[in-house]
């Protein structure tokens, strides 16, 4: 984004105002020009960080956290805006390489039709499978795995052996935990009633953005075909530290490091 406005600028001879400046001496100090208010040509580039606002009227010397809620509630009021939370979740993957993530009940006839089959779910792995590092799925040098018959007409058949992504197991197995041994679905919504939503969500910033989206989209997505009453899963969210190393220099002129293993702990 910041290159476009660049090229556009200088494409254009557009003026560029400053309008946020940084509040910490570790962040990115950017050239400018504090005597003009077009910063076209002196900036090189902007700035993206979160800062303080400045050549912005009644909102000059606020934090631009602060000032992006103050900024949406007077577009609210003035009708032209309000603020709104994109979430974006990834396509699930499709790969040829695993060999433990979720299959396709999926199956090929001589005909070259390709057939479905609720009846044969789930579809359990073999006991054994050769990993080559071929790039060919380790399940399809399983005979006994693959060749099988079509569930449609009977003849020899092959089954798939793509897998799905990991997080389509992992988005939603803890409602399959309060049920495990049913036969007929996933899990009788009124055992899993008993138990979730789930009380507590630990993980790291990785499961914050990426497997808690996936598995929100999950449960709403059970709870649009009657599995669930609720649509978020979790109540609570803890985003855990990370392991962080600071190095401290001692009077001596030898080094010695600290190691902090909860840093922070943040809450969300």
């Amino acid at each position: 984004m910041t290159s476009a406005i660049s090229n556009s600028r200088k494409k254009y001879s557009l003026p560029i105002r400053r309008v946020i400046e940084r509040i910490s001496h570790q962040q990115e100090s950017i050239v400018h020009d504090s005597l003009s208010p077009d910063q076209s040509i002196a900036m090189p580039h902007a700035f993206t960080d979160y800062g303080i606002l400045v050549n912005s009227a009644e909102w000059s010397g606020k934090l631009s956290e602060d000032a992006i809620v103050e900024m949406a509630q007077y577009a609210a009021a003035h009708g032209f805006g309000e603020a709104a939370v994109t979430y974006r979740i990834r396509d699930w993957g499709v790969s040829r390489q695993r060999f433990w993530a979720r299959r396709f009940p999926l199956f090929t006839a001589k005909s070259a039709a390709r057939c479905p089959s609720r009846k044969r779910l789930p579809v359990r792995l073999p006991d054994h499978a050769e990993f080559t590092g071929s790039g060919e799925s380790p399940l399809a040098g399983v005979a006994d795995f693959v060749n099988t018959t079509c569930p449609k007409c009977g003849g020899e058949a092959k089954r798939d052996t793509d897998t799905m992504d990991t997080f389509v197991d992992s988005s939603w197995y803890f409602f399959r935990y309060t049920d495990p041994r049913n036969e007929s679905s996933p899990f009788d919504p009124e055992i899993a009633k008993q138990w979730t939503p789930v009380d507590q969500y630990i993980g790291g910033d990785s499961h914050a953005v990426m497997h808690l989206i996936y598995t929100r989209f999950w449960t709403k997505f059970m709870r649009d075909i009657g599995l669930v009453s609720f649509a978020e899963p979790v109540k609570k969210l803890l985003t855990q530290g990370m392991v962080t190393n600071r190095v401290e220099e001692l009077t001596s002129g030898r080094r010695c490091r600290r190691v902090s293993a909860m840093a922070s702990i943040p809450t969300r």
